[in-house]
């Protein structure tokens, strides 16, 4: 997200746009890879082992950091799009990072579409983008005020 989405600079408050450990970046980079590769293998030997697939799961919790609304959402895009746009629209999720329940405002903010959400954060238009961005930023707000939480308290 941009610099501007934390409000840490106007408000005196130190910024909350922390970025992710690098071992935590090649964790989640390596569990994405996996669960493309063993797509891949799968497809290969003709075998249906979604009783047993548990790296969607794994990606699922990771990112949304067990928020149920999100979860939802994730696990809603993932029955909706093939395996490898899944995978993009994890990936891209992480790298702007809209983890927690961010994914599941960013979800409503897409009406349920996560063709939509993915095509708004590969920002194909700006404008677009930066609409998700002040949807979020909103969302977090309204959020710290009614439940009582810090400014800053949803990373954004």
């Amino acid at each position: 997200m941009s610099c501007q989405s934390c409000s840490g600079c106007f408000t005196g408050i130190s910024c909350h746009t922390t970025r992710n450990s690098k071992q935590d970046h090649d964790q989640f980079q390596s569990l994405l890879q996996f669960a493309l590769t063993s797509n891949e293998q799968s497809k290969q030997q003709d075998e249906q082992n979604s009783d047993h697939d548990h790296i969607v799961p794994t990606i699922v919790s990771q990112l949304s950091n067990n928020v149920y609304a999100s979860q939802v959402a994730l696990f809603s895009a993932h029955s909706k799009m093939e395996l490898k746009e899944f995978i993009e629209l994890v990936q891209k999720l992480y790298d702007h990072q809209v983890t927690g329940s961010l994914v599941a405002w960013a979800w409503e903010y897409c009406h349920d579409d996560p063709i939509n959400l993915l095509t708004r954060l590969r920002g194909d238009t700006a404008k677009e983008q930066a609409e998700l961005w002040d949807y979020l930023d909103g969302q977090a707000e309204v959020h710290e005020v009614f439940n009582g939480t810090s400014v800053g308290r949803v990373k954004r």
